[in-house]
């Protein structure tokens, strides 16, 4: 891991910018162009796979908060995607 100091944040702050990106495809965040929540499962799942690919890549290189915040992350959207899922299909 890098002796820089703004490196840990930098980490976090991509893996929030990504979650952020798959919550407003799980349409709970209003889309700032549609103005309202829209759900794009695809979307969705591309962002959550691009999550748990920097976690496979980063193994064993992340300090544990780090590693505590990406495997969080990615099990709360995981969870919440199938459950978006459920009522998107039972919605048709």
């Amino acid at each position: 891991m890098s002796s820089d100091p703004q490196a840990p944040s930098s980490f976090m702050m991509l893996c929030a910018s990504l979650g952020t990106q798959v919550h407003m495809a799980l349409g709970l965040i209003e889309d700032p162009i549609e103005k309202k929540a829209v759900v794009e499962l695809p979307t969705a799942q591309q962002g959550i796979e691009m999550l748990a690919m920097l976690e496979t890549k980063t193994k064993g290189n992340l300090d544990e908060a780090e590693e505590k915040l990406l495997g969080d992350l990615l099990t709360q959207l995981r969870l919440i995607y199938v459950e978006v899922a459920k009522n998107e299909e039972s919605a048709e």
